[in-house]
């Protein structure tokens, strides 16, 4: 039987991921209850059963795309409230800090993220004008961007896995059509 967690400190409407790194989940950006994008992060320690604010990251953001990789969270892109963002932050859990790194090619809100083999991937979104299917590739160890396969489909604010050596992208929309494909 599920169990009942204690509730987020500040109140969102929605937050857009929530991740786990080092036994701790993290709720990253989201909205206010009149529509505003925050830059707050929440993390939550099951031990302690408490959630508890954590290092907010540079800018606001909302329909941010989150992933974890080498015990870092990486927070893409999102809606600043004004304009798509590029921009991506990744934070160190050990160091409690939040750092730019370099930005994607395109600007991206509901973007699917995920990471496989050591590499970042920012699969879809919507760039302000369309969805879009276009994948995008960072690599840490030289901290670069570069363009992948795209998907079959435009798709924004989908959920992407890597998951046995494939990485899945699944559901979301294209702005006319809800999908229930992989």
């Amino acid at each position: 039987m599920p169990e009942r967690r204690p509730l987020l400190q500040s109140f969102r409407t929605r937050q857009r991921c929530c991740n786990y790194v080092r036994g701790h989940i993290f709720a990253v950006g989201g909205l206010t209850k009149t529509g505003d994008s925050v830059s707050t992060v929440e993390v939550f320690d099951p031990a302690a059963g408490r959630w508890q604010l954590a290092e907010a990251m540079s800018m606001m953001r909302s329909r941010v795309g989150v992933a974890v990789m080498r015990n870092k969270l990486y927070a893409l892109g999102g809606y600043n409230g004004q304009e798509r963002l590029s921009a991506v932050e990744v934070f160190d859990p050990l160091k409690r800090v939040w750092n730019r790194i370099t930005s994607m090619r395109c600007r991206r809100s509901a973007v699917g993220a995920a990471a496989f083999n050591d590499q970042l991937f920012a699969c879809g979104g919507y760039d302000g004008v369309s969805s879009l299917n276009t994948v995008e590739c960072y690599t840490p160890d030289n901290d670069n961007w570069t363009p992948v396969a795209s998907m079959l489909k435009h798709r924004s604010a989908g959920g992407v896995a890597a998951f046995q050596g494939f990485i899945y992208a699944l559901g979301g929309h294209d702005g006319l059509s809800i999908f229930d494909s992989v």
